[in-house]
C-alpha cells in the first residue's frame, strides 16, 4: 500500500467531505509508485475552482483558465485542478478552452503519457484505466490513445517523452516514437523558452544522451543546421553541472556541423546572458588540450574569466585532459591574473602620473601581463617601479 503526504490526504479528505471527488495525480503518483521523491503534488477534483477556494483558508488563483487553485497547508502546496476535458488546440501548444467534467477517467484521457495518467486515493489505492502502472514495470514511456492526436494537440508532448526517457532511464514506446518521427517538424511552432526548458531537464538527467535520439528525428527544426553526427552519450561522463553540461552539448554540437557558434545557439535557445557567456567561451576552450604552463592558464583566466575556464577543463577532464589539474592548481595558488589582484591600482597609478582613460587601462593591463610571467613581482614596491620603467621607455 501506497501513502500520499499529510497534506495531500487533507486536501483530498477535505473535498471528499464535502461530497467531491478527489485523488492525487499525474506525476506525482508515478513518482509515488517509482518510490522517487515528487516535485510537485497535483489533486484533481469535481469541485470547480471557486468551490475549491471556499473549502481553504489560503488559496491562490494559479491557473483560472484551466481551472486550477494552488492550496497551501501550513508550508506544503498543492495544485488542485477541476477534472476537465480539453478544448480545440491551436498552435500545436494549448487548448483554447477547457470543459469541466464530472468523471476522473475522462479528465485522465486527456495526458500525455500512461505513466502520468494515474490516480490515486488517501488510502494509496491506484486508479489505472491506461496501463500506467505495467509501462512503469516495462520502463516505458508510451502515449495515452493515438500518440499523433497527442503530438499534434500539444508538440511540446514530443520533447517531454525524450525527457522522461532520460529522467527514468524508460524506453520510449515504438509507436509513439514513430509518431514524434513523422511530426517532429510541429516543434518549430514551440517558444525557445518551453525547448529550452526541457533540454536542460535532459542535460541534467541521468541519462542525458537521450538528447541524442531527439536531435536524430528532427527534434531541433529551425534550430540546427543539421543533424549532429557525435556521440551524445558522452555527456554522462561530464558531471551534472548546468554550464558543463552545456558546454559539452555545445562542443559536441559544433562538432557535428549541428551548429557553428555555441554564443549564436544559446542566445537563440534564449539562455541567460551570464550562462551564454560562460558555455560559449568554455565550449571554444574545449576544441583543443588546455595548457599546463602555469603562465598560459592565468593568460586564459585572464582573458575567459575562472568560470569559463574551470567549465572547459570539467569537460575536458572526461577525455583525460591533464590541463584541468594544472588550472585548478592554478586557481588554488592564489597567483594573480586579474587586474583586481593586482597589488596597485588604478588611483596609485594616477598619482604617479597615468592618465585616467586609455593610458591608465593600458598601464594596468601590462603590469598584469608582467605580473603574470613574474608572479614575485606583485607587490605595491615593485609594481611602481615596473610602472615608472614602462614610462621612461614609452
Amino acid at each position: 500500500m501506497y501513502q500520499l503526504p499529510d497534506f495531500v490526504v487533507k486536501i483530498i479528505s477535505r473535498l471528499r467531505s464535502a461530497g467531491y471527488g478527489a485523488y492525487a495525480v499525474g506525476g506525482c503518483v508515478r513518482d509515488t509508485l517509482l518510490e522517487r521523491p515528487a516535485r510537485d503534488w497535483d489533486v484533481a477534483t469535481s469541485a470547480r475552482p471557486r468551490e475549491v477556494a471556499a473549502l481553504f483558508s489560503k488559496t491562490a488563483p494559479t491557473g483560472e483558465k484551466y481551472g486550477t487553485v494552488t492550496v497551501f497547508v501550513n508550508e506544503e502546496r498543492a495544485e488542485v485542478t477541476t477534472f476537465r476535458r480539453d478544448g480545440e488546440y491551436r498552435n500545436a501548444r494549448s487548448p483554447e478552452s477547457v470543459d469541466y467534467i464530472s468523471d476522473l477517467e475522462g479528465d485522465l484521457a486527456r495526458r500525455d503519457f500512461t505513466v502520468n495518467a494515474m490516480a490515486m486515493t488517501p488510502d494509496g489505492d491506484v486508479i489505472d484505466p491506461f496501463g500506467g502502472r505495467r509501462d512503469l514495470e516495462g520502463r516505458l514511456i508510451r502515449c495515452v490513445g493515438d500518440p499523433a492526436e497527442r503530438f499534434r494537440e500539444d508538440a511540446l508532448r514530443m520533447f517531454r517523452a525524450f525527457r522522461f526517457s532520460a529522467q527514468l532511464g524508460f524506453g520510449i514506446d515504438e509507436k509513439t516514437l514513430r509518431a514524434a518521427s513523422s511530426l517532429a517538424y510541429l516543434a518549430e511552432k514551440l517558444s525557445e523558452e518551453r525547448v529550452t526548458g526541457e533540454t536542460e531537464k535532459m542535460l541534467m538527467s541521468g541519462d542525458p544522451g537521450v538528447i541524442g535520439e531527439a536531435l536524430n528525428i528532427g527534434l531541433y527544426p529551425g534550430r540546427l543546421k543539421t543533424s549532429a553526427a557525435a556521440d551524445f552519450s558522452a555527456i554522462s561522463r561530464v558531471k551534472p553541472e548546468r554550464y558543463s553540461r552545456w558546454t559539452a552539448f555545445c562542443a559536441l554540437l559544433i562538432g557535428g556541423g549541428a551548429i557553428t557558434s555555441a554564443d549564436e545557439f544559446l542566445r537563440n535557445m534564449r539562455l541567460d546572458n551570464e550562462t551564454v557567456r560562460i558555455c560559449a567561451a568554455a565550449s571554444e576552450l574545449t576544441r583543443e588540450a588546455l595548457p599546463t604552463d602555469r603562465a598560459a592558464i592565468k593568460r586564459l583566466l585572464r582573458r575567459y574569466g575562472e568560470e569559463a575556464v574551470l567549465t572547459a577543463a570539467a569537460v575536458r577532464a572526461v577525455y583525460g585532459d591533464d590541463g584541468s589539474d594544472a588550472v585548478c592548481e592554478v586557481i588554488r595558488s592564489g597567483e594573480c591574473y586579474t587586474a583586481k589582484a593586482l597589488a596597485i591600482g588604478g588611483y596609485d597609478l594616477i598619482a604617479l602620473g597615468a592618465r585616467e582613460g586609455r593610458e591608465l587601462g593600458d598601464a594596468l593591463e601590462r603590469l598584469l601581463g608582467h605580473v603574470i610571467d613574474h608572479p614575485p613581482d606583485n607587490t605595491r614596491e615593485r609594481l611602481i617601479r615596473v610602472f615608472m620603467e614602462m614610462r621612461t621607455i614609452d
